[in-house]
């Protein structure tokens, strides 16, 4: 399907300054110029993206990700996705400001915790990338021996002491 090959807005270039839980705020440093917003509710996704170097959002049926159809109009594009990939997204970009949230919190939007730039979750710093904040803490045994791998995102049996 014609329609959006590149992600509008890149969060790996993100800076996180606020975050709490499934939202953050943050600014880009570079590419920041221009404005663009992606929003899905469940089945039915929008995106909007008027930034220099951007594809084209056209009208199409198929394609991968589960997408059906969209219709678009050049600079924006509204779609259905089957089955749903998210119960909420919204993620908006004006110049370099970006606010994003996402229910559940996902890869692209991870939960945070942060605040005037200091970062506290899920790993602590000063002005951190989004990018670094993705995956778990550390892996920290619970009192069932069962360990979270934020490698590949998989729980694994560890062996008591």
């Amino acid at each position: 399907m014609s329609g959006r090959a590149v992600d509008p807005i890149d969060e790996a270039d993100i800076i996180l300054v606020f975050g709490c839980c499934c939202c953050n705020q943050g600014f880009i440093c570079e590419k920041c110029l221009g404005i663009a917003c992606e929003q899905a509710c469940c089945c039915i996704e929008h995106y909007c993206c008027l930034k220099p170097g951007a594809r084209l959002m056209l009208c199409g049926c198929g394609g991968g990700d589960g997408k059906v159809c969209q219709l678009g109009l050049g600079c924006c594009a509204i779609g259905l996705v089957c089955p749903p990939q998210t119960i909420i997204k919204n993620q908006q970009q004006c110049l370099c400001l970006v606010g994003s949230c996402a229910i559940p919190p996902s890869n692209d939007i991870p939960a945070t915790v942060a605040c005037y730039g200091l970062s506290l979750y899920p790993k602590c710093g000063c002005c951190v990338r989004l990018k670094d904040q993705r995956g778990a803490p550390p892996a920290a045994e619970g009192a069932s021996g069962v360990a979270w791998q934020p490698e590949d995102g998989t729980v694994t049996e560890q062996p008591r002491a």
